[in-house]
């Protein structure tokens, strides 16, 4: 094989493999909410000042709950900024009997919204809260803006 057959295998070899790595890379949780159980009850509170947390609904309808977890499966990760923005914050708990997840939401309207749970927070994880996913979880429960 000449010097210039050779270096092009190398090459064709070199983008084959980074290809590769770029797709593994790319379905290795890049999209979707991690949550590895059955959900039957989904329970949303409002987090005020000083921790105080206030019950706004429970879902527990079968296709309101397909409909959320459809949506949290398209979520794209994307990463805290410093400093966040104002935000309303929400407590998401994903309930199968004693077994819950439980995530933040921080709801910063025109801006971007994300959900995390703690241990992705101090990984500096989370994921963009796409509109759809707000008004399914707070439906006409979503606190006004917060300035």
């Amino acid at each position: 094989m000449s010097k210039i057959g050779a270096s092009a295998s190398r090459a064709w070899r070199g983008a084959a493999l980074a290809l590769a790595i770029s797709l593994l890379l790319g379905c290795s949780g890049d999209g979707g909410l991690p949550l590895s159980m059955k959900i039957r009850k989904i329970e949303v509170y409002a987090i005020a000042a000083g921790d105080k947390i206030t019950a706004l609904r429970t879902i527990d309808d079968a296709a309101a709950i397909e409909a959320i977890v459809e949506e949290l499966a398209r979520l794209r990760k994307t990463a805290f900024e410093d400093p966040e923005g104002p935000a309303n914050l929400y407590e998401i708990r994903f309930v199968n009997g004693k077994k819950s997840a439980v995530f933040t939401l921080a709801d910063r309207y025109e801006f971007v919204s994300k959900i995390y749970s703690r241990a992705s927070a101090r990984k500096g994880k989370a994921w963009k809260a796409t509109g759809g996913l707000m008004e399914k979880l707070l439906g006409d429960k979503r606190l006004p803006r917060k300035e």
